[in-house]
């Protein structure tokens, strides 16, 4: 399968065969460059042809194909190393949350501390993904924001974010204020603001 094939599907209109040839491409050893993932010159010239109706299909198999491919980089068929891979998986998720796609962020960050656990940020990244589910997970949250603040003690930005998960979902305000206190301490100065705004609810 390469660029060709697929561009010649296009041509004769076999649009969903086009999307599946290219998602199946994606999960090839040849594909296996995230140069290639992260560059989505090819996917928007795909998508950009597709008519509305099948956007949805289409975005669903080239995740898909995404997803293979990292599981190939995983097992060490790319020679990747797994610091990189983590990387490459948070920018990944960054993009998938930029996007609205947050279940797909949430996987993608999974995939990222599976392969580096110490990746302090990615729990961080994580929890804040899991607090913006259309039905949230703050008890997940919590328990990412812990880890982060296990590896890096008194880290500002697992603060602010715990402490958002506290008042938003647990109406825990004392336990959010001090979070956000201990936040501005280090210099986070967005902290205050929610300081500012809750402060007088205690």
């Amino acid at each position: 399968m390469d660029a060709d094939t697929i561009k010649q599907y296009i041509a004769k209109g076999q649009l969903k065969r086009a999307v599946d040839a290219y998602a199946n491409w994606l999960g090839t050893p040849e594909a296996l460059s995230f140069q290639r993932l992260l560059a989505e010159k090819e996917q928007n010239y795909l998508l950009g042809l597709l008519p509305a109706e099948h956007l949805d299909h289409a975005r669903n198999k080239i995740s898909m194909g995404v997803l293979q491919a990292l599981a190939h980089l995983d097992k060490g068929q790319g020679g990747t190393p797994r610091k990189q891979l983590a990387v490459d998986l948070f920018l990944l998720a960054q993009k998938a949350q930029q996007n609205g796609r947050t279940e797909q962020a949430i996987q993608f960050l999974t995939r990222c501390i599976d392969a580096a656990p110490d990746f302090t940020e990615a729990y961080i990244e994580r929890g804040v993904a899991r607090c913006s589910l259309e039905a949230p997970d703050p008890a997940g949250a919590l328990e990412d924001y812990a880890q982060a603040l296990a590896q890096v003690p008194g880290h500002p930005l697992a603060l602010l974010n715990r402490g958002i998960a506290y008042a938003r979902y647990l109406e825990d305000i004392p336990a959010a204020v001090s979070d956000w206190e201990a936040a501005a301490g280090q210099g986070l100065d967005i902290a205050k603001h929610y300081i500012a705004q809750y402060k007088p609810y205690l």
